[in-house]
């Protein structure tokens, strides 16, 4: 049976669906919620974060502009966050959130592993030949090498 299950979610439409799933499953499993969102040098947004700093050329990279949205993108994150945790915990569903910076595979697998999660929820993307088949590289990662259910969400 899962009681604890950790879902890795963005700020996409399909991390705001995900979210509607496991808010489900947790209603009818009495599960504990895991937000978990990962911040990737990797991630579409963060690499426009990157462009907008660049100015003419790589000598002439704002770092500082760079350290502002990255911290905006950050807010914003938690902020999303926060607000799927109110609303789960309104729904009378025990959830905390994580925003960590690395790689989503690690991440991901890490905090399952020391988190003791049941079920791990994530949805697949589009930045792999694998999501033909519904799988992205960091499901398709996550669901080989942990030990306990994963369910893609596509």
């Amino acid at each position: 049976m899962f009681r604890k299950i950790l879902v890795a979610i963005d700020c996409s439409c399909q991390g705001k669906k995900l979210f509607e799933q496991a808010l489900c499953v947790a209603k009818v499993r009495q599960a504990h919620l895991m937000l978990l969102q990962v911040i990737s040098a990797q991630q579409n947004n963060y690499q426009w974060l990157l462009s907008v700093a660049r100015c003419q050329s790589e000598e002439d990279f704002n770092f500082e502009l760079f350290l502002k949205k990255q911290q905006i993108y950050r807010q914003e994150g938690l902020d999303f966050l926060r607000s799927l945790t109110r609303k789960a915990t309104i729904a009378g569903i025990k959830t905390e959130f994580s925003q960590v910076m690395g790689s989503p595979c690690q991440i991901i697998c890490t905090l399952a592993q020391i988190w003791q999660a049941d079920l791990i929820m994530i949805g697949s993307d589009s930045y792999s030949s694998l999501h033909k088949i519904g799988l992205s590289g960091v499901s398709n990662y996550v669901t080989y090498y942990l030990p306990c259910s994963v369910l893609v969400l596509v």
